[in-house]
């Protein structure tokens, strides 16, 4: 499904009385103005031509629910002090550079999952901003990354968050490439690998034939579970000993080793289950 973009001038405006009340202005947008008078308590102001929402936490959270898919800039930093759940709320000119973005990444055929994160960690970075976007500097991401170590996020977790913001402000909305950009050192750990002994008591463990066998591929072979759930009798190569992966992570085809043990499994069970396509229907 394609996103709304609207443009920049195209927002729902809210301001704060002094009361603690909201006040929300809005364009004749039939939509936007449903919308609003799903708000519990709403009133309009024929006169000032705007509407009123009354100032209750419980009514500020479904106004933004409801307010979630369309622009809005508060001009209030009162406002957003005393109602922090706003700062989730995106202006247009915001709406647009996320569009932006996830159009830029389908076109460089990124990964479903890369896109997923890669919109994340702008949206979260959005949500921390003080200022509009369009005014945001250098220094404003680097507090957010400081933030995140602060969170004791980890250095991969990190890492691809420096990603995603740099091909968004670089590459995606055209801004100068600072060149400071700072990595985290990566995390060297040793892998824990399973002596022979507790890998044949981890499968006697398993009484599917099906789970049992899919278990012995990926843990002799090293495949991800997407790779195994995908793979077909053709991949199979007893006589090389090799299984071929087929857009495995970053799209990319590989072989790997084929245990002469795992073989043995993965062929007793061909031969007492059905297969049309895939080895392991349904994971």
């Amino acid at each position: 499904m394609v996103a709304n973009v609207y443009s920049s001038n195209q927002n729902v405006t809210l301001d704060c009385e002094e009361n603690g009340d909201v006040i929300v202005e809005t364009p004749y947008i039939e939509k936007w103005i449903e919308v609003i008078r799903s708000v519990p308590g709403r009133k309009w102001d024929a006169s000032a031509r705007c509407w009123t929402i009354p100032g209750k936490k419980s009514v500020i959270q479904q106004l933004c629910h409801v307010l979630k898919d369309i622009p809005v800039e508060v001009k209030s930093t009162q406002l957003i002090e005393r109602y922090p759940e706003l700062m989730q709320l995106q202006s247009g000119d915001e709406q647009a550079a996320l569009h932006k973005l996830k159009e830029s990444m389908k076109l460089k055929g990124y990964s479903i999952k890369t896109q997923q994160a890669y919109i994340g960690h702008a949206e979260r970075y959005l949500r921390t901003l003080p200022i509009p976007l369009k005014d945001a500097g250098f220094q404003h991401t680097r507090a957010y990354l400081l933030n995140l170590y602060e969170e004791s996020r980890s250095s991969p977790y990190v890492n691809q968050a420096v990603s995603a913001l740099r091909f968004w402000h670089v590459t995606v909305l055209g801004r100068c490439d600072v060149k400071q950009w700072i990595r985290p050192k990566r995390q060297k750990k040793l892998p824990v690998v399973l002596s022979a002994d507790e890998v044949a008591r981890l499968l006697s463990a398993v009484q599917h034939v099906k789970h049992r066998t899919l278990i012995a591929l990926i843990y002799s072979s090293g495949l991800r579970i997407g790779e195994a759930v995908r793979l077909t009798k053709q991949d199979i190569d007893p006589d090389r000993k090799t299984i071929h992966i087929r857009q495995g992570k970053g799209g990319k085809d590989r072989f790997t080793v084929l245990s002469t043990a795992a073989y043995s499994m993965l062929q007793n069970y061909m031969e007492t289950q059905p297969i049309v396509k895939y080895l392991f229907p349904g994971g």
